[in-house]
């Protein structure tokens, strides 16, 4: 009898934890996922229309829209990597923390139309961000830019000649660059159509990507870097025309068009950034110094922040460490925005 007293208390335990499980909503349904839908804004140059595509993934109830535009060589795999993405993936970091996103890719890359390249400047780029930025204006309270290397150029010259946004995040990129490394990072880079992976894309001679197996050179170093990540960096890698490049460098680096934003900057760097740290370049060694030298070139900004990730290299999305560098972004926004 007291064998079948148990039993019977056991088997009553087990129907009121099953039968709590099922009146309990789970995490996941308390959350669910973001909408996702594409999303394109058109732009005229020389009488032919060019399309700048992207996705807007947009939690409930989000009032705030985060504009990301991925760098040069990148297209929007950068911002929405696909591994391990509870580590890599921005977007979904920024979309659980209940911002919308608008993940970009430049012209020229990934699902956005591919003009001839000697018509891809960062002007052109910067005029086509602008009109995605005006198709969300309706649609959202607040519209903050966040670009990476180049595609921080592009949101300065956005957001400075535009001045539309609510906010403007700037990684991979100072004013003062490591010119030395900058032109040997240059002779990494070669023709798309002479890609073993790109070449049968039909690029055009002056669209150009990465060569084989030099990401981890231009990139990473001397960051930690994992592996599976950079196999993956690999295969997701894009194009960017030379004269972007050029017009990157020669004028979204250079003022007037940073002096022009009247809206809050963070500018995050790689503390070991070979690109834009280090001698006769700028002291990335805390974000006091970064601002020592940089705060000046923002000078209608309400507020320039800064954050530096310690022994990170040029892509700060991409280190193992880039859950810390999301979280100073969250932290910026929900003081900032």
């Amino acid at each position: 009898m007291r064998q079948r007293s148990v039993l019977t208390r056991l088997l009553g335990l087990v129907f009121t934890v099953l039968l709590a499980q099922l009146l309990v909503p789970s995490t996941a349904s308390a959350t669910p996922d973001p909408v996702c839908q594409p999303i394109e804004a058109s732009i005229t140059v020389l009488l032919t229309q060019h399309h700048m595509r992207g996705t807007l993934c947009t939690p409930a109830g989000a009032t705030k829209v985060l504009v990301m535009v991925p760098g040069g060589t990148y297209n929007h795999a950068y911002w929405d990597f696909p591994y391990q993405e509870g580590t890599y993936n921005f977007r979904k970091a920024m979309n659980a923390a209940g911002y919308a996103t608008a993940v970009v890719d430049r012209l020229g890359s990934g699902d956005s139309s591919r003009p001839p390249s000697i018509l891809v400047t960062a002007l052109m780029q910067a005029q086509a961000v602008h009109k995605v930025i005006q198709t969300l204006r309706g649609s959202f309270a607040k519209v903050v830019l966040i670009g990476h290397s180049i595609g921080s150029a592009i949101s300065v010259l956005e957001a400075g000649t535009h001045r539309d946004v609510d906010g403007v995040v700037l990684t991979g990129m100072t004013h003062q660059p490591n010119l030395v490394n900058l032109a040997t990072a240059l002779t990494e880079i070669h023709p798309a159509m002479l890609d073993p992976q790109l070449s049968g894309g039909g690029y055009d001679p002056t669209y150009l990507t990465s060569k084989p197996n030099k990401r981890g050179v231009l990139f990473h170093d001397p960051g930690v870097v994992d592996p599976g990540m950079l196999a993956v960096d690999e295969q997701t890698k894009d194009v960017l025309s030379a004269l972007e490049t050029a017009d990157s460098l020669g004028v979204g680096i250079i003022p007037p068009y940073s002096a022009l934003i009247n809206a809050p900057v963070l500018l995050a760097v790689g503390g070991s950034d070979k690109l834009f740290c280090g001698t006769g370049a700028t002291n990335c060694a805390s974000a006091t110094t970064v601002l020592h030298t940089e705060s000046a070139y923002y000078s209608h900004a309400p507020n320039v922040s800064a954050y530096v990730a310690p022994g990170v290299g040029h892509d700060l999305n991409l280190h193992p460490s880039a859950p810390q560098f999301q979280q100073a972004v969250l932290t910026w926004l929900s003081t900032h925005v």
